[in-house]
């Protein structure tokens, strides 16, 4: 999260509006792997209060938005639910595969 955070915060500061970082969210592939699996960590600083963050501030708020929303089928709905905090995705417990 803290990396997509960054990357949105470098398009937000290169465009005119946010037109440049829906269209970053809208063509980035792999939010979710096959079968709705993610691996997706929420490793924001306070990542339950985020506003707190001096970097990010309230635009935790368009960000997520932007991923909400988006109707790209990059971004399949309702990825945003699968955005886990550390001590919910420690105890998930994903599997991954090797390919082999």
């Amino acid at each position: 999260q803290s990396v997509v955070d960054k990357v949105l915060l470098g398009c937000l500061q290169h465009s005119v509006n946010d037109d440049f970082c829906q269209e970053w969210v809208d063509t980035t592939d792999g939010w979710v792997q096959p079968g709705n699996r993610a691996c997706w960590l929420n490793d924001r600083y306070i990542a339950r209060r985020p506003w707190l963050s001096t970097d990010l501030g309230t635009k935790y708020k368009i960000f997520d938005r932007m991923v909400h929303d988006s109707t790209s089928a990059c971004v399949p709905q309702g990825a945003l639910l699968l955005r886990r905090l550390p001590e919910e995705y420690a105890s998930v417990g994903h599997t991954y595969d090797s390919g082999d």
